[in-house]
């Protein structure tokens, strides 16, 4: 882990948003931050969604970190109406961290997928299907102005 997400301390059932959002269990961390799988509950119903919460910490106005964060929820949004980008619903912040709710991807990361199922051995036509569906999300992202610049099997996840 990164010293960023080893820094944070563990926010498991931590709720957010006046008790609409409540963290549930790390998913993974990154330079960055660390990603929970979250509950959210619809206000004023008991209807509940399972998200992707991704918690940062909240960076001084005038800093470096606090202009990356700005851009990560920017180009995110911008690209975020693709069937193949995971879509980022919204950002909050408190005075400690900033929360970016995602769609929550049951599957996991494809790298956990490729070594521990064997998903694609053997299997040209699975693996042509998930390649195509990369390079559909890469391709929009790209003619949107957004680069992802970490693009590796633990970044992409999977329905």
């Amino acid at each position: 882990m990164s010293p960023t997400s080893t820094s944070l301390p563990d926010l498991s059932f931590k709720t957010i948003d006046s008790g609409r959002y409540r963290l549930l269990t790390p998913l993974g961390a990154g330079g960055y931050g660390v990603v929970y799988r979250a509950l959210e509950r619809d206000p004023g119903t008991t209807h509940t969604v399972m998200r992707a919460i991704k918690v940062m910490p909240n960076a001084f106005a005038a800093s470096t970190n606090a202009t990356t964060q700005l851009r990560e929820i920017a180009l995110h949004t911008r690209v975020s109406g693709h069937p193949n980008v995971v879509h980022l619903h919204r950002a909050l912040r408190d005075r400690a961290y900033v929360y970016l709710v995602m769609d929550y991807m049951p599957g996991g990361d494809l790298c956990r997928i490729v070594k521990k199922r064997k998903t694609f051995a053997g299997n040209d036509a699975r693996l042509r299907s998930v390649f195509m569906k990369i390079l559909d999300g890469v391709e929009e992202c790209h003619s949107k102005g957004v680069f992802h610049r970490d693009l590796k099997l633990e970044n992409i996840v999977v329905d």
